[in-house]
């Protein structure tokens, strides 16, 4: 893995963990093998890895019960719009965008409904698919609040970018609840996209890996 504190993304030195309080508040871990491949590495190097901080497990116990994520009833949506879009940062990872955004979100949620189908799940009392929505973007999140289509929940956190440490918090909380779901549906990137970037993101695999998930639990969404 590749990891670099999230104040300046220099090269943080593991050896030091668990010695600084700072360095362990700030520092961001891409666990990604270089040359990437689905169940590259066994999921359960993560799990031995990286324990949940207290404050994590009570965050995470709260939500999976509200969201009744043990029932494995509800479906994932990692719907990431890309550091330019959601927070300025200028790069090219640029997964949707401007007037279509709203349009994109109506397709993710068609994707999510897909794959619940697909899975067999079942509508909850109040009739509606029930979804766990993690996205990089407010305004993704406002218009899902609004959304009387699907029973659509989400932490309360506003998104943060990742070069800060409420940002680092909230990624890890959003990571661990996909990782409860019983599948994810995730945006890829669109074929004129030319960079470094996975297809489908670091982020979302990392949580179908951690939660020993099969094909059949991934819907790939094109935007």
């Amino acid at each position: 893995f590749r990891s670099y504190a999230v104040s300046d993304q220099t090269t943080v030195n593991v050896d030091q963990w668990g010695e600084h309080s700072e360095v362990d508040q700030k520092t961001f871990v891409h666990f990604t093998p270089k040359d990437y491949h689905w169940h590259a590495y066994d999921p359960c190097m993560y799990h031995i890895l990286f324990k949940k901080t207290d404050e994590l497990e009570t965050d995470l116990g709260y939500y999976s019960q509200l969201f009744n994520l043990d029932q494995g009833n509800v479906i994932g949506i990692h719907f990431r719009t890309g550091d330019l879009t959601a927070f300025g940062v200028k790069n090219k990872d640029i997964r949707a965008q401007g007037q279509s955004l709203e349009n994109s979100y109506n397709k993710m949620v068609s994707c999510a409904e897909t794959l619940a189908e697909r899975l067999e799940l079942n509508h909850g009392e109040d009739d509606k698919y029930h979804f766990f929505l993690a996205t990089d973007n407010k305004l993704v999140k406002d218009m899902a609040m609004k959304d009387e289509r699907y029973a659509i929940h989400m932490t309360l956190d506003t998104p943060q970018p990742y070069l800060s440490s409420s940002g680092d918090r909230g990624a890890y909380l959003d990571l661990n609840l996909l990782s409860k779901t019983r599948g994810l549906a995730v945006n890829v990137l669109p074929d004129t996209y030319d960079g470094p970037a996975e297809r489908v993101s670091t982020f979302a695999r990392l949580a179908w890996n951690m939660a020993f998930m099969n094909d059949d639990q991934l819907y790939e969404c094109e935007l």
